[in-house]
């Protein structure tokens, strides 16, 4: 119980570290955010004023559009507008905020993913998940991007769900629940950046080849039970 209180300890004080890390080296920058580096950020604060003068139809109506017709467009400023507009509308802010929804839940879910990933049997879950979570949240690349005030490290969080999702997939049933889920976590994923579709596609060919792997380690065919969850997440998706 006391290992597991450390572990406690640590991992909070890995996630308050990149929270006020970010916040520090953002609030100490001199760097002048122009074009791409504050496009996201306006966006946000364009789509927060859209949002709060104009009917919910409207909104919807141009979510949709905007969805539909652009490269870049307004679902995760979306997403983001009401706690923006709740911490403020300063750069320092967005970024942190940013951090905070999208950074650190994603480290949680990767810490997950390795507890299905690492199998040793000297190592307990709890240590498992918080060196997975604490892993993820020292990579630097995300931050790099972050800092930058690119938005689209949101997408990581779909992504990181859908992967976790697929690593224990029982192909020898229909799983409704489960397979809602992972329609749902990529059609976020394709939503918020269109360049995703890589992914996605990489997705497909895994989940099949992991269906394949499935059978021929069981030595019996699904043949039926996997086109039927096949369809099922393409058809929702």
């Amino acid at each position: 119980e006391k290992f597991r209180l450390r572990w406690k300890v640590i991992l909070c004080f890995i996630i308050a570290f990149s929270a006020i890390n970010v916040f520090v080296w953002i609030k100490k920058n001199r760097f002048v955010y122009y074009w791409d580096y504050s496009g996201y950020w306006t966006l946000c604060i364009d789509r927060i004023k859209y949002i709060f003068e104009n009917p919910n139809a409207k909104i919807l109506e141009s979510l949709i559009n905007s969805i539909n017709n652009d490269d870049y467009n307004n679902f995760l400023p979306t997403i983001t507008a009401l706690p923006l507009k709740l911490v403020g509308y300063t750069f320092v802010r967005y970024v942190c905020l940013v951090d905070v929804l999208f950074i650190i839940p994603t480290a949680f879910v990767q810490g997950l993913i390795a507890i299905k990933v690492v199998k040793n049997p000297n190592l307990s879950n709890d240590t498992v998940f918080c060196l997975g979570s604490i892993i993820s949240l020292l990579f630097s690349g995300n931050y790099y991007a972050l800092m930058c005030g690119y938005i689209d490290v949101a997408i990581l969080l779909p992504m990181s769900i859908s992967v976790y999702l697929l690593l224990d997939y029982d192909f020898s049933a229909f799983n409704m629940k489960k397979n809602i889920a992972i329609s749902t976590m990529l059609l976020m994923t394709w939503i918020s950046r269109r360049y995703t579709i890589y992914f996605i596609v990489g997705y497909v060919v895994i989940f099949l080849v992991e269906a394949m792997f499935f059978c021929y380690k069981r030595k019996r065919n699904y043949f039926i039970s996997i086109i039927k969850n096949y369809i099922f997440i393409g058809i929702t998706c």
